[in-house]
């Protein structure tokens, strides 16, 4: 990761703070080329994607064509796309358009996540915001479930406003409280007791004594041979 410039938002009183930190030291978010990680700026698609592909412990893929007719292969993120296209969990705008360069959306962000976690999606209209029958029809059910286990909320007004952009500090919120407490490495790891959720992203991890009060999640990075 770029080392953070001294006037980074880690060093400051800014709200999402914690959650920067948080996925910067799992390696998971990394600073520009002046080690600023930016908050408040817009995450691209690509940029959620590599953050993805790192938290959930995707780190290679079988080669092959992709479908996407606005990647060269020669972009930074250009194997992040084929790792995720490979993974499933992302097919671009249009059979052949990734717009990977595109601001993401709260509804694809919420999406994308539920979609690799494979969490259980309520049917039935959402009751948790006044504007969820302006959801799209593939977004409703992951809205739904990102409420549920508290990983999204609304605005003071009780909208969720599913098209406005995300920043990178929100992104950092949504999945550092879902990923929680992360084990990437093998290794023997005991904690305790964990408030949270625990995220287990490799193989040749041993967790004992270990009481998870949120969720266990085992990412496909383990059993696929990542």
């Amino acid at each position: 990761a770029t080392a953070l410039g001294q006037d980074s938002v880690l060093a400051s009183n800014h709200w999402a703070r914690q959650y920067l930190e948080n996925l910067y030291n799992y390696g998971i978010m990394r600073g520009d080329l002046n080690g600023n990680l930016n908050p408040d700026r817009n995450i691209k698609r690509a940029e959620c994607i590599s953050m993805l592909n790192r938290a959930l412990g995707y780190n290679s893929y079988q080669k092959g064509k992709l479908p996407f007719k606005d990647i060269t292969g020669d972009e930074w993120y250009a194997d992040d796309i084929a790792i995720a296209y490979e993974m499933g969990y992302f097919s671009g705008t249009s059979k052949n358009k990734a717009d990977a360069d595109s601001n993401l959306t709260r509804e694809q962000a919420v999406s994308l996540i539920c979609r690799n976690l494979k969490l259980e999606e309520p049917v039935g209209e959402i009751l948790n915001f006044t504007d969820s029958r302006t959801f799209s029809s593939w977004s409703k059910g992951a809205i739904g479930a990102g409420a549920e286990k508290g990983f999204i909320s609304g605005y003071p007004d009780g909208s969720f406003r599913p098209f406005n952009n995300v920043t990178r500090g929100e992104f950092a919120k949504m999945l550092s409280d879902v990923i929680g407490t992360l084990i990437s490495d093998s290794g023997s790891y005991s904690y305790g007791t964990v408030p949270g959720n625990v995220t287990i992203s490799s193989s040749g991890g041993t967790l004992s004594n270990t009481t998870v009060n949120g969720d266990l999640y085992i990412t496909a990075g383990v059993g696929t041979g990542f």
